[in-house]
């Protein structure tokens, strides 16, 4: 068996922009962009039979 460092973003967050956010008189509609990731990373050591099953 080896050993592998696996190194991934443990979190998604759904990502919106403000239409005009400087406009204090307008309704702050929020628009999907997507998902994000949160910042910060995690590493893991694992001890598996090959790369895939890590």
């Amino acid at each position: 068996m080896k050993t592998y460092k696996i190194v991934y973003k443990p979190m998604i967050k759904p990502l919106f922009k403000l239409s005009d956010p400087y406009d204090i008189h307008a309704f702050p509609m929020p628009e999907f962009t997507g998902y994000g990731t949160v910042s910060g990373e995690r590493e893991e050591t694992v001890t598996a039979p090959n790369k895939q099953l890590a």
